[in-house]
């Protein structure tokens, strides 16, 4: 039990921290924000659970304000 707490999440943040150094600060931010659609999508593929209203809502609600914070100043 103590595997399976302790070491899924430091890989996940080393994985993490590598993409980061890799393509900078900027762009993994868009994939936290996707990390609801992300989680979603699998819940429909792997699960079979029937996408709902309310997953296209948030989706839209989510790629809106990532497109809204990645346009330029004015």
């Amino acid at each position: 039990m103590l595997y399976m707490a302790v070491f899924p999440s430091l890989a996940a943040y080393w994985c993490w921290d590598l993409g980061i150094r890799r393509v900078g600060a900027v762009i993994p931010v868009y994939f936290a924000n996707l990390t609801p659609v992300f989680a979603a999508v699998l819940s429909i593929w792997l699960l079979d659970d029937a996408p709902r209203i309310y997953h296209v809502a948030a989706l839209a609600l989510i790629i809106g304000g990532i497109h809204l914070a990645s346009r330029p100043a004015r």
